[in-house]
């Protein structure tokens, strides 16, 4: 099981919400920051609490055709997986900016891994994604 948590409400208390994410992942909860960049990016948060997984928003998504920005990018992954944290970008709505995040390369890392936004899929109601489940599973039982 893993829990998000988006960048701003790690602000509300930071005592209490950093001592129930400890707790929650001591429990074996997977925990995973959303949305960052869009606040402050507390880069000393990331570093202090167990959070498994980092978000990427789209805001960075948005900026990749800046060369300045596209280097922030590529540091901020290798940062982050050099801290052991997993990296997903959210809001690729591109197959040429997924393959930008896909072709990666730095002294460290190769590639993202995790990329998700509409260029994959736009959100499904909820009966549409059970009966497509179903299918993909039928289908690969055979």
């Amino acid at each position: 099981i893993g829990l998000e948590l988006t960048e701003t409400a790690a602000d509300i208390n930071p005592e209490i919400v950093d001592h129930n994410i400890q707790r929650l992942h001591d429990y074996g909860l997977r925990i995973a920051l959303d949305d960052y960049g869009t606040g402050y990016s507390n880069v000393k948060r990331v570093t202090t609490l167990p959070i498994d997984q980092v978000k990427l928003d789209k805001s960075f998504v948005d900026m990749v055709d800046d060369p300045q920005m596209w280097i922030v990018i590529q540091d901020t992954i290798s940062m982050l997986r050099e801290m052991g944290k997993e990296v997903l970008v959210e809001g690729v709505e591109e197959e040429r900016v997924a393959k930008m995040f896909t072709d990666i390369r730095t002294d460290l890392i190769q590639g993202c891994e995790l990329i998700q936004g509409f260029y994959f899929c736009k959100p499904v109601p909820k009966d549409q994604f059970i009966n497509f489940v179903r299918d993909f599973n039928r289908s690969h039982l055979f």
